[in-house]
């Protein structure tokens, strides 16, 4: 094992004891010494520093356990700021945030599958620096967090393909360079989502999950032992161009038969559209319609439903969730959705991989992106360093 530096252990403990601070608030110094095999004097040394740094707050006396009445924490969340970047097809989004996430200033600029990736990335690189001039210290922020939809090289910061972006290795640091100042932080939004899903969402107390977005496209990201499972140095778990059907339908990234050909909303949609005779029909329409089981619509939903539920037998079987967490239009149709799709996967899945498997909804839609986005800048923060480093 590599010799471990008194400084890395040191960062090491110290973003510990903040973690525990920000989950468990009224924590007393004695009480993380116990939680994290520390002695009281190590710990109160390294509190002290988090409340010299402004993170954590003194907020009175606790109740007595024998001795003198103890000194209770509390996390301190406006500390220190993030800005976070969502890049859509449909929109460009960002966020000036706390530490908890929670949204101090949000921008948007709507978009189209018309608007050319340069105009969607100058948008977002004139909201980074609108967000940067609302802060009046600038050393409070500690990063950008960029989601983008589409294949990211997230070391290079480079979005190698993205069908709903129309580009091909499109270099971000053209755009954001300028911000180098702040760590900058770059993944594909299925995978942000799947990060905020973890710190805020329905996967919080769970250790392995995957996460699948069926909205406008599919994507996922998956969560094992705790932490986002990477592939190499590319974004992982491109879903919804796994092929379910060989020389199916159409899909728009050029090929046939994958999965968003059946189950994203755009394929939804379209066959919609088709089916009451107009050329477009608007998103709400849609939605509407699959919530009151319009019977034009019901065929191309239970279609992309059992396709959906066949890929996430097929997930079962490589990774055995502990739990799949779902997001998109399957919200219109609620809990309905869900018993379907686990009964399909149970009777799919091979035999004792899903004895405790659960399907259930995001409890973040709509914002879970852009709080991943959050979430990519709030790991490095919280988590600097590799804690298999110290095997813990």
């Amino acid at each position: 094992m590599a010799k471990i530096r008194h400084s890395d252990m040191y960062a090491f403990n110290r973003s510990r004891v903040l973690n525990i601070i920000r989950k468990e608030s009224g924590i007393s110094r004695v009480d993380i010494a116990k939680r994290i095999g520390l002695s009281v004097p190590s710990v109160s040394a390294l509190v002290n520093s988090l409340v010299r740094d402004g993170l954590i707050n003194e907020i009175g006396a606790g109740e007595s356990q024998g001795g003198r009445r103890p000194i209770m924490l509390e996390f301190e969340a406006d500390a220190r700021l993030i800005i976070a970047i969502e890049i859509r097809q449909e929109y460009v989004r960002g966020m000036l945030c706390n530490l908890n996430a929670q949204p101090k200033d949000i921008r948007k600029v709507a978009s189209s599958e018309s608007t050319a990736i340069e105009k969607k990335l100058e948008a977002a690189a004139n909201i980074v620096q609108e967000l940067i001039d609302t802060v009046e210290d600038k050393e409070k922020i500690i990063g950008i967090g960029i989601a983008v939809t589409g294949v990211i090289d997230c070391k290079n910061r480079i979005i190698r393909y993205s069908a709903p972006l129309n580009c091909r290795n499109v270099h971000l640091d053209h755009f954001f360079g300028k911000f180098s100042m702040y760590p900058i932080h770059v993944n594909n939004i299925s995978r942000c989502e799947a990060l905020a899903e973890k710190w805020f969402g329905s996967g919080k107390d769970f250790s392995d999950f995957i996460f699948i977005y069926a909205g406008l496209g599919i994507g996922a990201g998956m969560i094992t032992g705790g932490t986002l499972y990477s592939q190499s140095q590319y974004s992982a778990m491109e879903i919804g161009h796994n092929t379910v059907h060989a020389d199916g339908e159409q899909c728009r990234c050029g090929m046939k038969g994958c999965l968003e050909a059946y189950s994203a909303f755009w394929s939804i949609k379209k066959q919609y559209a088709k089916a009451v005779g107009k050329d477009n029909i608007s998103e709400e329409d849609v939605l509407k319609a699959i919530q009151v089981h319009d019977p034009l619509i019901k065929p191309i939903v239970d279609r992309a439903l059992y396709y959906l539920g066949i890929e996430i037998a097929n997930l079962t079987n490589i990774f055995n969730p502990e739990i799949v967490i779902v997001d998109g239009w399957i919200h219109a149709l609620g809990s309905e959705a869900l018993e379907y799709l686990t009964n399909l996967v149970k009777e799919r899945a091979l035999e004792g991989l899903t004895d405790q498997f659960s399907i259930i909804l995001s409890k973040l839609t709509g914002k879970g992106v852009i709080i991943g986005a959050a979430t990519t800048v709030l790991e490095s923060f919280f988590q600097p360093l590799n804690k298999e480093l110290f095997q813990v």
